[in-house]
């Protein structure tokens, strides 16, 4: 299983932002499993862009209406991933190593 390089850069409310293998990510998280995410877990909507932060390569708001393929589609399901184990979204500047988290 290849490896995956995720960082979090900014959070507001319940969203996170960041990349994934280079690639720019907007995630909408609640704090429990949700019949409304990804496989009825915790992301609720997920933006995945190609690396000039543009061209959506995945977008999923109750459904997929962009679903990426290849190395985009394993980064996505890292993400996910990682998603899963986070902290609930008041204690995410723990989980992503600052006292103040930038804002998006």
């Amino acid at each position: 299983m290849p490896e995956h390089t995720i960082t979090t850069d900014c959070v507001w409310r319940n969203w996170l932002g960041g990349t994934v293998d280079g690639l720019p990510f907007a995630a909408k998280i609640c704090d429990v499993n949700s019949p409304d995410g990804i496989d009825n877990g915790r992301v609720l909507k997920l933006f995945l862009y190609a690396e000039d932060g543009e061209q959506e390569i995945a977008a999923y708001e109750r459904g997929w209406s962009i679903y990426p393929t290849g190395k985009q589609e394993a980064s996505m399901d890292a993400l996910i991933a990682y998603c899963a184990t986070l902290p609930p979204a008041d204690d995410w500047h723990i989980q992503a190593g600052g006292e103040n988290p930038t804002l998006c």
